[in-house]
Parts: structure tokens; sequence; C-alpha cells
């Protein structure tokens, strides 16, 4: 099995081109797919069958076990779409707005500086090369083009901006740092959320997969991690995400073997560890998330809303929603997106969160391909029929 490694795709929202958020999470697992989704009629040529929203739409009501959805007007939640609503999916880099929700409170309590001078190469301790398909490099060099890099420093505002533009895994984990654990670990139950897990940093996770010290195979991994339990396996990744940052040895060693090697597991073993492993959260914790956001519920939420509005630096969107935010992410048979957005017009306030787990490798492909995923999810925001119409699609199907 040829080795795979975390892709950074492009995110084409309804023609508008901008980039994708993605972060180690969930993947699919080594096993069968569902028999729903080996059904003929939905998998036979999937490009063909999957060129539009209205088709995503059959084929996630004939699919419901790969699909979490929630979506409402605000106001109006108790009419809204909920297919698995509750149930805890892999959120991928979704969790960004997590960080961001708890940075942005610190820096309205004024604990952090949003123009604080922060060294490149303090950032870049946490980029372990070879795992997001180039994020890291993308966000720099947009950062380089914009001029707001001088003298190797750039403010911590930049950061946040980069985690949430291109989900660059080392702005998270940084961000993390800088928020702290403690305040991590609060967050839920401060947002009120669930069952929903707090962030962990994705450095450490990814040592904790393969490292100069980490060769085990895959399955023996699986079963210490199960064996240690869920708060030993985080403490774990906060240590790991610690020395990868404090300890220049074990940086250099480690950063080495990352260029030379890549993570190193086939694409199997990736999708098995992070189904160990990974931060999982509901599809309406999140969009109850991204309602309090929207209408500044939360704590800087203003501050929190000029990076997650990043969509409205794209041209046709600005001529279509009065604003609209967005986090998102992708991994091997995983897509996940949250979104709150106004439309121009006459049109209510809409929060909506899809997490898709377990998709086929043909239909994760061509959506990832096509971003088709986040039309149908921009759609429902935007056209009062076809939410309509979905909800009552959705209300057939179960």
């Amino acid at each position: 099995m040829k080795t795979l490694r975390w892709v950074l795709p492009g995110l084409i929202l309804l023609g508008a081109v901008i980039f994708a958020a993605i972060r180690i999470g969930e993947v699919v697992r080594p096993t069968a797919p569902p028999r729903e989704a080996r059904r003929p009629e939905i998998r036979i040529d999937v490009t063909a069958r999957l060129k539009s929203t209205d088709d995503l739409l059959e084929y996630v009501s004939a699919n419901p076990s790969q699909v979490s959805l929630a979506a409402w007007a605000v106001g109006d939640e108790k009419n809204g779409i909920f297919v698995n609503a509750a149930q805890m999916r892999p959120v991928a880099s979704s969790l960004n707005v997590l960080v961001l929700a708890a940075y942005a409170e610190q820096v309205r309590e004024r604990l952090l500086d949003p123009k604080e001078r922060v060294p490149l190469k303090v950032w870049s301790a946490f980029a372990l090369p070879r795992t997001d398909e180039g994020a890291h490099e993308a966000a720099v060099k947009r950062l380089r083009e914009a001029r707001r890099i001088h003298d190797e420093v750039v403010e911590l505002r930049d950061i946040a901006d980069a985690m949430m533009v291109h989900a660059d895994g080392a702005a998270t984990d940084y961000l993390m740092h800088r928020v702290g654990r403690e305040a991590l670990a609060v967050l839920p139950t401060k947002l009120s959320l669930e069952s929903d897990e707090p962030p962990m940093p994705s450095s450490g996770q990814l040592l904790t997969w393969r490292s100069t010290s980490v060769r085990d195979p895959a399955t023996a991994l699986i079963g210490r991690y199960r064996s240690w339990g869920r708060a030993r396996y985080v403490d774990e990744t906060w240590k790991l995400s610690e020395k990868l940052r404090d300890d220049p040895r074990f940086r250099a060693l480690e950063m080495q073997r990352f260029e030379d090697q890549g993570i190193g597991l086939s694409a199997i073993e990736q999708r098995a560890l992070a189904k160990t492993t990974d931060v999982r959260g509901t599809a309406r914790s999140y969009a109850r998330v991204m309602e309090k956001l929207a209408f500044e519920e939360l704590p800087g939420a203003d501050v929190a809303r000029r990076h997650l509005e990043w969509p409205m630096r794209s041209e046709p969107l600005k001529s279509r929603f009065e604003f609209l935010g967005a986090t998102s992410g992708a991994l091997p048979g995983i897509l996940t997106a949250a979104y709150y957005g106004k439309p121009k017009g006459e049109k209510p306030v809409r929060v909506l969160a899809l997490f898709c787990e377990d998709l086929p490798d043909d239909v994760w492909v061509h959506l990832r391909r096509t971003s088709l995923h986040q039309q149908f999810g921009l759609r429902l925001i935007e056209d009062d029929a076809f939410f309509a119409r979905a909800k009552e699609r959705f209300s057939s199907a179960n």
C-alpha cells in the first residue's frame, strides 16, 4: 500500500476558489464500506451520479450512516434538519473554530495581544514536513506576498488567520499552546457543547503514530493507546508537542525523519490510527457554536469573526452573502464543514454543520475534487426551497 500523505485541496465554494481547511483527524475504517455505500445504483460511475447538489442530496439520504447534519434558520432550530446530529464524529480541521473562540476570548480579555510579534521559527517549530501537503508553506507564502512578514517575524493575528484560511496545523498547535491546555480543556463546558472533546495538538498526535522512537505496527499502537485510555493518550500528545517546541535536538531529529520518510504509514494504517486517536464532536454542537459566534454571544466573537469570515474575501461570495463564516476539514474518508451565513435579500441567517465519515474512496475523492459537499452546505444556507426539500427528503428517509 502506498504511503498516504495528508493533502490540502483547493476549496471551491460555488465558483469562488479559496483554500481548504484540513487537519489530522479521523479517517475511514480499514473495513468494507457499509451495505448502503455498496449499492450499485448509488456508486456505479460516481462522477456521473454526483454532478450536482441535488445528486448529493439523494446520495446522502440513501446513506445516512455516513453523515451527520444539523442545519436551521436562527430562531427556528426546532424546524431544522437533523441527521445523526448528536452522533460523535471526527471533526478534522473544523475544530479550529473552537481554538479560534478560545483565542478570541483571551484577546478580548487582553491576555493575548493580536499584534504581538512572533518569530516565524517559533510558529514553524510545530510544522512537521510532508504531513499537510504544504499548508504551512502556503500560509507563509501568502503572508510574504502580503508583506506581513518583517525580519522573519509575524503578528499573532496572522497565525490565527493562517489557522482558518489554510488550516495550517502548526498555526493551530501554536495557538493551542498560547491559549493553554487548561483553557481548552474547559472549552466544551464553557460553550455548552454536549459530549464533544476539546482540541489536542496534531503534531503530538502524529508523533504518537510515527517518530524516531515509535516504529511499531499500527495494530500494536492501536492496542496500546486503547489500553491507555483517552486521558493518558491526550497527555502524551501534549507532552510530545511541548517537546517538539522546547527541545531543539528532538525537533531536528523528528523534522529530518518526516522530511525523509513522511508519515511512513499506509493509508489503511493511518485510517485505523486516526479512528482510534482523533478528536470527535457532534454536528449539532458545532452548528450551535457557529450560531453563537455569528450573533456575538461569546466573549471576543467580534475578533473571531474577522478570521472566521475569510470566505468573504472572495468577490463572488461577497456579492451573494451579507456575511458568511466557515470552517472545514478533509481527511481520507472524512469531510467536515460548519457555516453560518446571511444571504443577500429577505432570507434568514442559517447555521449548518456537516460531518461525513466512512465515505467510500471513490465518493470521497470525487467530493474532495469537486467540493460538491461544500456547495451542498452553502445551498442549504442560501436556497429556501432546497432547504425545505432536503428537510422533507431526510424526514421521509427516516
